[in-house]
């Protein structure tokens, strides 16, 4: 349940220790390295090695591409469970210095770049040649070149019309340009194929009458080569093209060895540009270089002894005054103990806390659970979900610090199983139609409350439940205005909630007849002196006399938005019946398919079984997941927290395909 202390600091240095000691809060993740004020520098920034951010970024694309290039060349099938879970190349600092040293990637860039380009082309003419022989197909028994059919008085066009218009075609150019000679080359269903040679002094007529009847003329390719012959060279290329693209995907296969390095690179050239970006935040001068950053508190010891270490003592390091703007920025680190980690995970979704509020995590975790399994209340789903959960983290090998998710899927499944058994839901099974048996009487005898049957019982709970996570959120508010020696606004702002919400509990309760009648002249008195506090005390930040009581006044509003949160807690009833009943249609209609399907039906009722309660679970689990977040962060967070906090992002090792592990 906390906030691990962020402080920010100088170093300085030697300028000729600048990068091992970048190389040192790169490999161990222990500074967010800021701008530096550079009005006591004397030289301008300047990388820490030969390597331009502008190389770095150049180098960078040319992995990717060779990367992506190869990939679909690349015949080893990564399993499923690796895919999810993003396995990486473990290697030693030794095998990395080593690979970064001897390996030539920028060769392979060009080999895939050549590849790439010359399988482009070759497709490229693939597809212009068979454009090509699209076109020249009708043509094939044309027994002249096209460019020797002109004359010096005549001309020949090629085209094409539609075969019902043909006749009429014909016709009118005799009519009106006897002279024109007509030779019918290709026919098809819809299409003739026509060469047309006609006087020079009569192109006008013929464009005029092919341009009304709807005659196509085209310009062949080719056209100075018989179409048969320029339909054999085309095959002859089209051969050598795929010839060519084939012979190339081959080699792109046999360079699929290669991915390993390319991957390591890529991620080595990513490190080398992050910390090329943290290098260019320092504040320099000819001889020193200043780092000033944020490092956890906790951390300065460490950090200060090995960069004494690094610099053989020829380091300053000096935590710095923070200044307001250094407050708002400040980052976040969130820590807590093994068992609350997994719920960091809803805390993310929401956002961090600012660095002057409290961590919400272990807040959040129990009502969070709960809620989750009053969404579902079914037994056998809890168990599937845990059980579920827990083979994820085996069977795909999730590292630790991947776990958090499928770690809060198995508590919730715990307590699903718990409040399941207490609701009496057990995949959606009738308990009260099961025949007499030891188990029947077991699991009834369990079954405290039926959901169906009191479905206002259960309603008040939710209620019940909302109201001590309001109430929660309102001491936590306090105890955070206390914690920082605020003890009036703790009192003012958040005491006299905390009050009154059970004071006028209190009241209602003997009013409904919950309570005995003979207590309700002391709820009188509680929530009359509760008013009387709150209009006394809320509007004390006015001047007049008449504005602190009319805004004390209107501060009692705030109650509607209380009961408007706790009202927001009844989805968890409606959820949970929701799973209960798709559960026991799922078993009515796979029985209605047993008995209707002779034989075989009871092999279908067995998929439906399977797979509707499958269905059920997954589509109630992330409905359950999404609705308890939401009472989270919607009704209970605003109660002591705003959010918005920055995450500490420190100069660190971010990778793609590889890890590092000890040599």
């Amino acid at each position: 349940m906390s906030l691990s202390e962020t402080i920010k600091i100088n170093i300085l240095i030697n300028k000729k220790y600048q990068d091992k000691v970048l190389n040192f809060l790169q490999t161990y993740s222990l500074m967010q390295i800021e701008l530096g004020d550079t009005a006591d520098t004397d030289s301008p920034a300047a990388p820490p090695n030969e390597l331009t951010t502008d190389n770095i970024d150049y180098d960078l694309a040319g992995v990717k591409f060779a990367l992506d290039f190869l990939t679909p060349f690349d015949e080893i099938k990564v399993p499923l469970a690796e895919k999810l879970t993003g396995n990486k190349i473990k290697l030693g600092q030794g095998g990395l210095e080593k690979t970064v040293k001897d390996y030539n990637y920028k060769i392979i860039i060009e080999k895939c770049q050549n590849m790439e380009s010359e399988i482009s082309k070759c497709e490229s003419e693939l597809k212009e040649g068979g454009n090509e022989k699209e076109q020249l197909e009708p043509w094939r028994n044309l027994q002249i070149a096209p460019k020797q059919a002109e004359t010096e008085k005549t001309k020949t066009i090629f085209g094409k019309i539609n075969t019902q218009k043909y006749l009429d075609f014909i016709n009118t150019l005799d009519k009106q340009t006897k002279e024109t000679a007509i030779t019918k080359v290709h026919l098809t269903d819809r299409d003739s194929f026509l060469a047309l040679t006609f006087l020079k002094n009569h192109e006008g007529k013929v464009n005029k009458i092919s341009n009304e009847l709807g005659f196509d003329s085209q310009e062949l390719p080719y056209a100075d080569k018989l179409p048969k012959k320029a339909l054999e060279n085309i095959k002859i290329q089209e051969y050598k093209n795929t010839k060519i693209i084939g012979d190339l995907k081959n080699e792109a296969r046999e360079l699929t060895r290669e991915m390993r390095s390319l991957k390591i690179i890529f991620d080595w050239l990513t490190w080398q540009k992050a910390k090329q970006e943290g290098g260019s935040k320092l504040a320099r001068t000819n001889y020193t270089a200043r780092i000033t950053g944020w490092i956890e508190k906790a951390h300065f010891k460490i950090l200060h002894n090995k960069l004494q270490k690094i610099t053989k003592n020829n380091v300053e390091i000096k935590a710095l005054d923070l200044k307001e703007k250094d407050k708002t920025n400040q980052p976040v680190v969130i820590k807590n103990k093994p068992f609350w980690r997994p719920f960091e995970s809803v805390t993310g979704i929401y956002g961090l806390p600012k660095a002057t509020e409290t961590d919400p995590t272990v807040f959040l975790a129990p009502f969070f659970i709960i809620f989750f399994g009053f969404c579902l209340t079914d037994a056998g789903y809890g168990i599937l979900l845990a059980a579920l959960a827990y083979a994820a983290i085996k069977i795909m090998k999730v590292p630790r610090e991947n776990q958090k998710l499928f770690r809060v899927l198995i508590y919730g499944g715990i307590v699903t199983f718990i409040l399941g058994v207490v609701f009496g839901g057990w995949f959606g099974i009738a308990l009260d139609d099961l025949p007499n048996s030891t188990i029947k009487n077991t699991l009834l005898a369990l079954r405290q409350i039926d959901p169906i049957k009191n479905p206002l019982l259960v309603l008040g709970i939710t209620f019940v439940m909302g109201v001590i996570q309001i109430w929660t959120g309102v001491i936590i508010a306090m105890w955070w205005e206390f914690k920082h020696k605020r003890y009036l606004d703790g009192i003012l702002k958040h005491g006299v909630w905390v009050y009154f919400i059970p004071a006028i509990l209190f009241w209602v309760a003997n009013k409904a007849g919950v309570l005995p009648q003979s207590l309700m002249g002391l709820a009188k008195v509680l929530l009359w002196l509760g008013i009387a506090v709150m209009i006394a005390t809320q509007g004390r930040e006015q001047k007049s006399i008449i504005a602190k009581i009319g805004a004390g006044i209107i501060s009692l509003y705030g109650l509607v938005g209380y009961l408007s949160d706790v009202l927001s807690y009844s989805r968890l009833l409606a959820l949970g019946l929701a799973t209960g009943i798709i559960a026991m249609v799922i078993n009515l209609i796979a029985f209605l398919f047993k008995d209707m399907i002779p034989y075989v039906g009871w092999i279908v009722a067995i998929v439906i079984l399977v797979g509707g309660h499958l269905f059920n679970l997954v589509i109630n689990v992330l409905g359950a997941f999404i609705h308890s977040g939401r009472l989270q962060f919607v009704e209970f967070f605003p109660k002591f927290m705003e959010g918005g906090g920055a995450r500490f992002r420190p100069l660190q090792r971010e990778s793609k395909y590889v890890e590092i592990v000890d040599n």
